[in-house]
């Protein structure tokens, strides 16, 4: 219930402060509910921990799909998208297994300080993805060995410019943008053409 009710609310977190940002503000909470739930006194504090964990790992999986449909390219996006997904099926799959078998050998709290050290080590990868905007050319020089061969080192770093994540309009600056995205959606007849956008934006 936490998960499903919580990714109402990350959609627009992310989109306002930055996806891969809180995609490490939710590795961080998970981590914390994860910890939570190993050293959990009692079945009450434990269920708890769990419904926190569900709560923070909602800002994982959908924003990092969206993250996928903004910075990889349309004609290689699938292929991408098909291999997140059989990481999230694989996962679920061995992890109620490999869960089981661990708390029935080594005890409860193994599996989840096991979670706990992938979720440490998933943050420190997803703020170092946060902060590489800050410097497009290394960035994109650490990357370049793990992309296709047709993306060159001057492709990751336009596409890690662009993803900066640090431009957050507010009030009047903000109502401009809204109004000029609202344009645009007109001109492909996502809103009606007879929408007047400076309201439009001015309600949002």
């Amino acid at each position: 219930l936490g998960y499903a009710v919580s990714q109402l609310f990350f959609g627009p977190v992310g989109d306002r402060f930055g996806k891969l940002r809180v995609i490490a503000w939710g590795c961080g909470g998970c981590l914390l509910a994860t910890l939570a739930c190993a050293f959990a006194p009692g079945l009450g504090t434990l269920v708890g921990a769990r419904v926190l964990a569900g709560v923070t790992s909602a800002a994982l999986i959908p924003l990092a799909m969206a993250w996928i449909g903004d910075s990889v390219p349309y004609e290689h996006r699938q292929p991408v998208l098909a291999r997140f997904s059989i990481g999230q099926i694989l996962g679920v799959a061995l992890g109620q297994l490999l869960g089981g078998l661990s708390a029935d050998h080594f005890g409860r709290q193994i599996p989840f300080l096991l979670i706990a050290a992938l979720f440490a080590f998933y943050l420190v990868l997803s703020m170092q993805a946060g902060s590489s905007a800050q410097n497009p050319e290394k960035a994109a020089k650490s990357y370049l060995p793990y992309a296709p061969k047709i993306v060159t080192e001057e492709d990751l770093q336009a596409l890690v410019r662009y993803h900066t994540h640090d431009h957050h309009p507010i009030g009047a600056t903000l109502k401009n943008e809204l109004k000029l995205y609202a344009d645009d959606l007109k001109t492909v007849s996502v809103i009606k053409q007879s929408t007047d956008t400076t309201k439009f934006a001015d309600k949002i």
